[in-house]
């Protein structure tokens, strides 16, 4: 009885020894897992990381140069205003109205040139005929005016 007091004992005892190697063993196995899948999120964690610093780093290049050409855009619109020409792609009717005043503001003042030249020439002929008329007065001061209102003629 006692050897098979015994043999029960070490049969008990072997199978929990078993059981504690077998939990033991589980336990390494969920430590290793455990381990390898800490390494991986660290990776990831640092992926992340570098990958935020590139996108911090971007935003900041964006951002000055952002800023750069909303300085030059508004530079560019006061140059605009400041030749009439803001509204040209906001309201083209305006700015065909603007080139249409232009052109008749160049025609008028052709037309006032033309205007000017006849009478000019209208008064040329006046003086010259009067100059034919006149007697006496001073010969030198005649011959003068009769070159100059000659060199206008041509």
């Amino acid at each position: 009885m006692t050897s098979a007091l015994a043999v029960c004992v070490a049969l008990v005892y072997g199978s929990s020894s078993g059981e504690n190697g077998s939990l033991s063993e589980s336990k390494t196995e969920s430590a290793d897992q455990l381990r390898q899948e800490n390494e991986q999120l660290e990776k990831q964690l640092s992926n992340a990381q570098q990958s935020i610093r590139a996108l911090t780093s971007s935003l900041a290049e964006s951002n000055a140069e952002a800023e750069l050409f909303r300085r030059k855009y508004s530079d560019l619109a006061l140059q605009m205003e400041a030749l009439g020409l803001a509204s040209a792609s906001k309201d083209r009717a305006k700015l065909e109205q603007r080139l249409l005043a232009a052109v008749s503001d160049l025609q008028l003042a052709q037309k006032e040139r033309d205007e000017y030249r006849d009478q000019m020439l209208r008064l040329n002929e006046a003086i010259l005929c009067y100059l034919k008329n006149s007697q006496g007065g001073d010969a030198r001061a005649r011959m003068e005016l009769e070159t100059q209102l000659r060199s206008l003629n041509t």
